[in-house]
């Protein structure tokens, strides 16, 4: 098969290198998919993972999420499923560096998690809720949004938050209370249009 696949000058398609991987469970046509979109990884892994050896080692491991997953899930479209996989496992990476911890009932807990407790679909889910909450991001003031990164995506502190911005310590605290009252209020208008 593998030389059927590969002739010269024919263009192997994306389901075809998954298809095959989930009938041989040969690691060729993973590492080929995976070497196709290797530059896409790496500039997603990049774009979440502030920190480029975060970003590397999330980049990396979406090479173990693949051989993982496309065993357990039929992938219609591998482009958009594989962008679904280095976005969560790169916000993955970042919720392990911060070292603020959510409480229970914490609003942006319900969307940050670990990967392990979720179904696949749970997982698509999430990440149109991330989606969601990136674009909600947008409508708050700079000020807020970067108050908001800082502390909840990069764990800063609110000492480290004024060294770096100078808004000060009361400002700080509340571009993040108003920032995420904002975003809380959207999501559940949002909500609720679809409900």
């Amino acid at each position: 098969m593998f030389f059927k696949l590969f002739r010269k000058n024919k263009v192997v398609s994306d389901n075809e290198l998954v298809s095959e991987f989930q009938k041989t469970h040969d690691i060729f046509y993973c590492a080929k998919l995976y070497e196709r979109y290797a530059d896409y990884i790496a500039a997603i892994s990049l774009k979440y993972c502030p920190f480029p050896q975060e970003a590397e080692d999330a980049a990396m491991e979406v090479f173990e999420i693949m051989l993982r997953d496309l065993k357990k899930y039929e992938i219609r479209n591998p482009k958009n499923w594989l962008y679904s996989v280095v976005r969560h496992n790169a916000y993955k990476k970042a919720k392990e560096r911060r070292r603020y911890h959510f409480s229970e009932d914490d609003f942006f807990s319900k969307y940050v998690e670990n990967e392990d407790l979720f179904t696949q679909e749970e997982k698509w889910e999430l990440e149109n809720k991330l989606d969601t909450m990136e674009e909600l991001m947008e409508n708050i003031s700079p000020e807020q949004n970067l108050c908001l990164k800082l502390f909840y995506l990069e764990g800063k502190s609110y000492k480290e938050i004024d060294e770096i911005t100078n808004y000060g310590l009361n400002k700080i605290k509340s571009y993040i209370q108003n920032g995420k009252r904002k975003i809380k209020v959207e999501l559940e208008k949002l909500e609720d249009n679809i409900g």
